[in-house]
């Protein structure tokens, strides 16, 4: 397997564990009830990442209580990630796998985001 396909694999198993796990609602369904956590699955984009920053902030200030969270899958756009002061907690999908497990995969959040361009990559 080389490189490519072991990122499109990795992306795929990271995008249905997270559906497995946090995404316990029927897909389609509106969210109701108090927001108060949502979990972003953030592309391995400069640009892509750049252009969620300005919904982080809003999402802070329509929110103030709510936590944001960001699973990312390179390093540095989990180093980018970590300066922003909108996000309660930024994850590195492929660092220690019980810490990433325990805090994301076993926690139930009330919006799972993952961006269109990385569903259609992700396709199971």
């Amino acid at each position: 397997m080389n490189k490519e396909e072991k990122k499109k694999y990795y992306r795929q198993l990271s995008v249905h564990l997270l559906r497995k796990f946090v995404w316990k609602r029927k897909s389609g369904k509106n969210f109701r009830g108090p927001l108060r956590s949502i979990v972003f699955l953030v592309s391995e984009r400069y640009g892509d990442v750049i252009l969620l920053t300005p919904v982080f902030r809003r999402l802070k200030l329509a929110f103030p209580d709510l936590e944001i969270h960001a699973v990312a899958f390179k390093r540095h756009i989990v180093r980018f990630l970590t300066e922003d002061s909108n996000i309660t907690r930024v994850h590195f999908a492929k660092g220690d796998y019980l810490v990433y497990a325990r805090d994301v995969l076993l926690r139930r959040f009330d919006v799972l985001h993952v961006p269109e361009r990385i569903q259609k990559r992700a396709v199971l």
